[in-house]
């Protein structure tokens, strides 16, 4: 059996999630629950970049990170998500909503792990100007309500920026994206129940959180 290392607020392990859903796949994939800032090297051993999530394969070898093993899933799933006459323009709004996503956990970093007198205004300021700037790129794009990857990491994005930046999320998300996400959300409401959510405590020896 498959092995995911993720964990409830990352919105990289929820893509694999959502991905793992829409392909009656969820069920094939035993989920443990890992944060990255947990302090010993289980983690690295598997992934030296210490960055979840993780695919551990029947046969032990290991994938990582999201894009690879959402690739890996969609093989799984017979290339239902990434059809091949749209190959090239879901992995670039992939591409984008991975940069929001970067750029959202790197201002929560700058803002809750970094000690206060070493936190950047500047770097913090630039982190969010990339997450509004890629919303306004993604809500340019053509999303429909099929599932595909593309749709799919859209959800996620905005689904993290709902749980981590709420005033974000009601106020600087284009009312055409916003609507777009409604509608999708109402007609896939399982994906609810793989979004990244604050779920559960953190772990005895995490020292902090960033995801």
């Amino acid at each position: 059996m498959l092995k995911l290392l993720s964990w409830p607020t990352s919105p990289f392990g929820a893509k694999v999630k959502v991905c793992l859903k829409a392909l009656n796949l969820y069920d094939t994939v035993e989920i443990i629950n890992y944060h990255p800032w947990q302090r010993d090297e289980d983690l690295r051993r598997l992934n030296p970049l210490n960055k979840i999530p993780v695919l551990i394969l029947e046969d032990g070898s290991v994938l990582y990170d999201s894009p690879v093993i959402c690739e890996y899933i969609n093989d799984m799933g017979k290339g239902a998500l990434i059809p091949q006459d749209q190959k090239f323009w879901i992995l670039k709004v992939q591409a984008l909503c991975d940069g929001i996503l970067d750029a959202a956990v790197n201002a929560r970093y700058e803002t809750h792990f970094r000690p206060e007198p070493l936190r950047s205004k500047d770097w913090y300021n630039r982190q969010i100007q990339a997450v509004t700037s890629g919303l306004d790129a993604l809500s340019l794009e053509p999303l429909d309500q099929s599932l595909t990857l593309a749709t799919l990491v859209s959800f996620v994005t905005l689904s993290y920026l709902e749980l981590r930046y709420p005033s974000m999320a009601r106020e600087a998300v284009p009312e055409h994206l916003t609507i777009w996400y409604e509608e999708f959300q109402s007609t896939y409401p399982w994906l609810m129940d793989v979004a990244p959510s604050d779920s559960l405590p953190l772990p005895s020896n995490l020292t902090s959180i960033i995801q």
